[in-house]
């Protein structure tokens, strides 16, 4: 559970029937996004601040430094399963897999991703464009282009979901 007051953030976790604070990792200011695992049966938490991430994992923050990211860049969305998290910005998508960057794709806009990952496919919903991109062949193939960018351009994350997803 995160949270927020005239303090700063303050994260929490349940386990084995009790609440407990989780200690922020290092001295910079983040901004936090909530990604769920797949699968729904695991939770990854992420926290991001300027070029680096932290993703918690076995009760430890595991710190990733973003090579090449700019001032101008800003996290959108990210999507994890398993050892792997997909990260969109305002400018590209990346991968983070073993606590290592790797950038995909530069597209500047995107909106909202989710993973396909029993066809390695990463939707990605732009403001004129619904696409996927293809983990394996690292090309993005284009599904619909319009005006989405009217409808879902003022929402933070869209919630796109792929339908049949196990």
């Amino acid at each position: 559970m995160t949270g927020s007051n005239s303090e700063g953030p303050h994260l929490f976790k349940y386990k084995n029937d009790q609440w407990s604070s989780l200690p922020l990792p290092g001295n910079d200011k983040l901004s936090y996004l909530l990604a769920k695992g797949i699968n729904f049966r695991s939770t990854n938490l992420i926290l991001g601040s300027q070029d680096k991430i932290y993703r918690y994992h076995e009760e430890q923050w595991i710190e990733i430094v973003l090579s090449d990211f700019d001032k101008n860049e800003q996290i959108k969305d990210l999507v994890s399963w398993g050892v792997k998290t997909l990260i969109a910005t305002n400018k590209r998508l990346l991968l983070v897999e073993n606590n290592q960057f790797k950038p995909l794709l530069k597209q500047n806009n995107i909106l909202n991703i989710t993973i396909d990952d029993t066809q390695d496919r990463c939707y990605l919903l732009l403001e004129s464009e619904l696409a996927y991109y293809d983990l394996k062949k690292g090309e993005m193939v284009s599904l619909l282009k319009g005006d989405i960018g009217n409808t879902y351009g003022h929402i933070h994350q869209s919630n796109l979901l792929l339908k049949g997803q196990k």
